[in-house]
């Protein structure tokens, strides 16, 4: 197996032709398969997993272009060869790297012959305006019929729709062969089992499964500073790993200089362990728990950046909306040009979800409710830094969030892509509040839900000091 997987990877490499990588392969099968066979298997073998492997290049090569392509395009082969559901998506057009792109990027299904073309904005708008080539079109470009389609432009949310049922808005599944294993092309590959496919190749040999699994723990790989059970990939194993790293560098030389003085078995004592619900432990620098939580404890304004008022025409008009749909059971959303004209309003009749045309936010102002009172959540915060409004409000029964794209947005990434929870130190803060919101609400008999808005509350101050966003809170 492992010869043929280095065959293979030569392939791609350029350092085989397909021809002599096939040769070499059913050569490797021959006594197992045997002649014809071994030769089929091969042929089989290297149209999977090279094509993959093309794939897979191909991906990352138009995912660092999706500022120049931001929309990609599904082609099929066009002969007879080409299953239902493939043939469907001729022409389908989906946003550059959406999540739908990890179920349909091809190959995505035993020998899959087809393609993802690039677009511009321009080239996306011109295809559209195209439409289905003319027959004359079709004969000069010497397209078969089967590859003669309609295009079909979906947005970010239609296709997030389509992803999450399974299914194209025609009613046919975009399920894959059940003997096809997941295709994710945005992350690096290896040859590694997991334990969950480790596990179910020995259910039915308990007794080994156990061996390995003890020896798996207790073996560490020297060059890579990890056991074999978190190289496989076993839960909390970067946690595990960072831990042990610490105290090797930290606390093993304190060990050592302990025992000289005291014998063996002495060992220096290691701070308490602060670790929230996510699983992290955090260890809280001089003075930082207590100014945690008084931050967390402060009530009434509170103002973070440059949250400027805005102008009495337009305040008047968005006061006066957030004032009807406060008390709504389920979100609405407004959008108002700086002048006061309003540009829309939307629904989608969900209790913590509501859109807004992505087009209508750069340098308005948008205000939506929070029927539950929650706080402005990371989608808001993501929203506000993405497309640059010039204020995204916040409505809730007692005060009213406000949130301003800040001066260091590039921190969190660009343009749609950008994602605040990327942040370097966003991790550590969410454990941080997490544990200090924790111990306050023990004092002060919080509910969970309590508890998770002091985080949320916690977090959009530490992203306004951050200079993502600005912010304030402001009583209604």
């Amino acid at each position: 197996m492992a010869r043929v997987r280095d065959t293979l990877k030569a392939v791609p490499l350029g350092d085989k032709t397909w021809d002599k990588a096939r040769k070499e392969i059913a050569a490797e099968l021959d006594d197992a398969l045997g002649g014809k066979v071994a030769q089929r298997r091969a042929e089989l073998l290297l149209r999977t997993h090279v094509f993959r492997g093309y794939a897979a290049a191909r991906y990352r090569n138009l995912i660092a272009q999706v500022d120049v392509f931001p929309f990609w395009q599904y082609k099929t082969h066009g002969d007879g060869n080409v299953r239902p559901s493939h043939a469907a998506l001729n022409g389908k057009i989906f946003p550059a790297g959406h999540e739908i792109w990890q179920t349909i990027f091809p190959p995505w299904d035993w020998g899959c012959r087809c393609l993802v073309v690039p677009l511009t904005q321009r080239a996306a708008g011109l295809v559209m305006e195209r439409g289905k080539p003319s027959a004359s079109d079709a004969k000069e470009a010497h397209l078969l019929p089967t590859q003669i389609a309609k295009p079909e432009m979906f947005t970010a949310r239609e296709a997030e729709l389509i992803a999450k049922n399974g299914r194209l808005p025609n009613g046919i599944p975009l399920n894959r062969t059940p003997t096809w294993a997941d295709s994710p092309w945005s992350e690096p590959g290896n040859v590694k089992h997991d334990w969950r496919l480790i596990r179910k190749r020995y259910v039915d040999q308990p007794e080994v499964l156990k061996a390995f699994e003890n020896w798996a723990k207790d073996t560490e790989i020297p060059d890579l500073d990890m056991t074999v059970d978190e190289w496989i990939g076993a839960e909390g194993a970067d946690t595990r790993r960072m831990v042990r790293a610490y105290k090797k560098r930290i606390f093993a030389p304190l060990d050592a200089e302990l025992q000289k003085m005291k014998g063996k078995g002495a060992r220096f004592k290691q701070p308490s362990r602060n670790k929230s619900r996510f699983g992290f432990d955090v260890a809280f620098e001089l003075g930082e728990e207590a100014a945690l939580s008084a931050a967390m404890s402060a009530v009434g304004r509170k103002a973070i950046g440059q949250v400027p008022d805005l102008p009495a025409v337009l305040m008047t008009k968005v006061q006066a909306f957030e004032a009807e749909v406060v008390a709504a059971k389920v979100e609405h959303a407004a959008v108002w040009s700086p002048t006061g004209d309003e540009l829309g309003r939307f629904t989608l009749n969900r209790k913590n979800e509501v859109e807004v045309p992505p087009h209508l936010l750069p340098d308005n102002v948008t205000a939506h409710n929070h029927p539950d009172g929650t706080p402005p959540s990371m989608r808001d915060v993501n929203l506000t830094a993405r497309h640059q409004p010039l204020e995204v409000r916040i409505a809730t029964p007692t005060v009213v969030h406000r949130l301003r794209p800040g001066p260091r947005t590039h921190l969190a990434g660009a343009g749609e892509l950008l994602d605040v929870q990327r942040i370097p130190g966003f991790d550590r803060q969410v454990n941080a509040l997490d544990i200090i919101a924790t111990r306050l609400g023990k004092q002060n008999g919080w509910s969970r839900d309590m508890e998770t808005d002091m985080v949320q509350q916690g977090m959009l101050e530490w992203l306004a000091e951050q200079g993502i966003i600005h912010y304030a809170r402001e009583p209604r």
